[in-house]
């Protein structure tokens, strides 16, 4: 009968790594930490993106008015803008929305 292998990694390790990676993504800055969406005129997968899209490399004082914008923080939002150019371009939206 075969063995089966061993798993490389420890279970304590594996839980560490998942709460690392957890806490990291609820660290992160979202759109929806300046503006919440919750219409039935914008797609579910619209809103999911909105919702949960890192803004890798912004922090609160990125967003202060007066205040310069980190170029790591522009890269993150121009990459989440292109992804939800995509897929919130049927999403009908009230003026002075962030997604219009």
């Amino acid at each position: 009968m075969a063995r089966k292998a061993a798993c490389s990694t420890r279970p304590s390790t594996l839980l560490a790594q998942v709460v690392l990676l957890m806490a990291s993504s609820v660290s992160a800055l979202t759109l929806s930490d300046f503006q919440s969406i919750a219409t039935a005129t914008v797609p579910l997968g619209c809103i999911l993106i909105y919702n949960t899209s890192p803004l890798s490399g912004c922090s609160q004082t990125d967003f202060t008015a007066g205040m310069g914008c980190a170029s790591s923080c522009v890269h993150s939002l121009r990459r989440v803008q292109t992804t939800l150019q995509v897929v919130c371009s049927e999403a009908s939206v009230p003026a002075g929305s962030v997604l219009r």
